[in-house]
């Protein structure tokens, strides 16, 4: 399920600050540029393992698919340019968790211009400076439920909760760990008989008929 926190960011050499240096300009969009793209596969590998290959926020697998795993920037790099390659802004997340969060500041502060190294800084649950499993429970390697405030916070702003995250983390569990089917089948016929609402109930038939044609799984 992956590790509470990051212990170590990635540590930046020289040759990285020699990229930095030249050709940020201290303005977000230099992000995208290629000069950057070595700093970004060094970032990418490092936390790969740091994170146990897994999303900091929603706890979902990493596939290696570049269009599969993002670096997201704690605090949005478009609201506070200046620590856009600062390493301790940096973790790997799930492209949708990422694009759902997408410009919310985590800042309890939002005025604040420096870079806040406490967890009481934060209202999201920070992947250095929180323990994860503290602030947010995952039920069955599936289903999140929040612990706190934090929990709250990054539960809403990650959309952690939607059918869709779960349906995903279903999806990769049969995939990556060979569950049998009927395991999965029977948890979601139990959460079947929970839910009152129509919309999150279709979902989740939606699911079961996904995994009824699944010829890939092990029985």
């Amino acid at each position: 399920m992956g590790i509470s926190k990051i212990e170590k960011p990635y540590y930046l050499d020289g040759a990285d600050w020699t990229q930095i240096n030249t050709y940020f300009t201290g303005i977000h969009k230099d992000w995208e540029l290629e000069e950057f793209d070595d700093f970004k596969s060094k970032v990418k590998d490092y936390l790969r393992i740091e994170q146990r290959n897994r999303c900091c926020y929603c706890k979902k697998i990493l596939h290696y698919d570049k269009k599969e795993v993002d670096i997201e920037h704690i605090i949005p790099k478009s609201r506070r340019p200046r620590f856009t390659f600062l390493n301790y802004n940096l973790a790997l997340s799930c492209p949708a968790c990422n694009t759902t969060k997408s410009t919310n500041l985590p800042l309890v502060t939002a005025t604040r211009q420096t870079f806040p190294y406490k967890s009481a800084d934060y209202k999201i649950v920070h992947p250095y400076f929180d323990y994860y499993f503290q602030e947010i429970e995952i039920i069955k390697d599936i289903f999140i439920k929040s612990k706190g405030t934090k929990g709250d916070w990054t539960i809403e702003k990650c959309g952690l909760d939607t059918m869709e995250k779960a349906k995903d983390k279903i999806m990769d569990l049969m995939m990556t760990r060979q569950l049998k089917k009927d395991d999965i089948h029977n948890l979601l016929i139990q959460l079947t008989l929970k839910v009152a609402n129509p919309n999150i109930l279709n979902v989740i038939l939606g699911i079961i008929d996904d995994i009824k044609n699944r010829v890939f799984i092990i029985h």
